[in-house]
């Protein structure tokens, strides 16, 4: 007999997230440590990824069984020594797919369907799908066939797919409430007080000041791209500052800055900041 079942969410396990941890950490020390010195019960550790990019992310998701003892995650703050962060798994929003038969709103876990392989469609998961197929130059399927549609071009995990559930959209529009004509304004000053109020917020996220601004000289535009490794490379350079922070807290940084202001020597400066760092009991 074939089925799945859907667990109702006070049976379903605890998912969590740990955050601060290096990304280099690998998830059996962190699943060891949980177990060895928290006393948990652990069913899996692994580390998420960068959807597009496929690169390791500094967080770690913990699934662990609904029991009572292992309630005690959400007052852990130190993960293998160092101090953490634990937050709510918050999966991705929309349909849920399952691994097993690659159909949708229900999980792999509680999935008792035949299963369909996600690249040729045979009876078994695409781990043991044997079959041979032509990659291309990023190493995936040169010519899927989706196996829920049938289409060729896509997957059937891929979110565009015409058989991918969609997700509901509010296509009401919010009416904004109407006020009393006062035949003391005018309809002049009214679309001043808008046009100014628009003004206001276009300032506000004005991130770019020249003081040629003031002289009336006119700037050429400013164009700034923003692409994911520009934005780990920022959540890496943060992840050092806060780590920096946390281990030399007691630091006069005040005093390094006007110690480093004054010297021009980069020999000089690095022997200023050695000598002034004061580690955090």
């Amino acid at each position: 007999m074939e089925y799945y079942v859907i667990v109702p969410k006070w049976e379903r396990p605890i998912k969590v997230v740990i955050r601060n941890l290096p990304r280099d950490t690998r998830p059996q020390e962190i699943k060891g440590f949980l177990e060895n010195f928290h006393k948990l019960k652990v069913d899996k550790v692994v580390q998420l990824i960068k959807l597009r990019t496929k690169r390791p992310l500094p967080l770690f998701q913990v699934t662990l069984p609904n029991e009572e003892q292992n309630k005690k995650i959400w007052d852990i703050e130190n993960v293998c020594y160092m101090k953490v962060e634990i937050q709510r798994f918050q999966r991705r929003t929309g349909a849920l797919q399952c691994f097993n038969c690659n159909h949708h709103h229900h999980a792999a876990a509680a999935c008792q369907l035949s299963p369909r392989c996600l690249k040729c469609g045979g009876p078994h998961s695409h781990l043991q799908c044997t079959e041979n197929f032509e990659l291309n130059q990023e190493g995936k399927i040169k010519n899927p066939v989706c196996i829920n549609c049938g289409e060729t071009g896509h997957l059937a995990s891929w979110r565009g797919c015409k058989m991918f559930p969609k997700t509901a959209v509010n296509n009401y529009r919010q009416v904004k409430s109407s006020r009393r004509v006062d035949p003391k304004i005018s309809y002049s000053a009214i679309t001043r007080e808008n046009h100014n109020r628009d003004n206001a917020s276009i300032r506000d996220n004005i991130s770019v000041y020249s003081e040629h601004d003031d002289m009336g000289i006119s700037q050429p535009e400013v164009s700034v791209t923003v692409t994911p490794q520009k934005v780990d490379a920022l959540k890496d350079i943060i992840y050092i500052l806060n780590e920096f922070k946390r281990i030399f807290g007691k630091t006069d940084f005040n005093g390094i800055v006007q110690k480093l202001k004054s010297t021009d020597n980069d020999v000089d400066k690095i022997q200023v900041i050695v000598n002034s760092l004061s580690l955090s009991t």
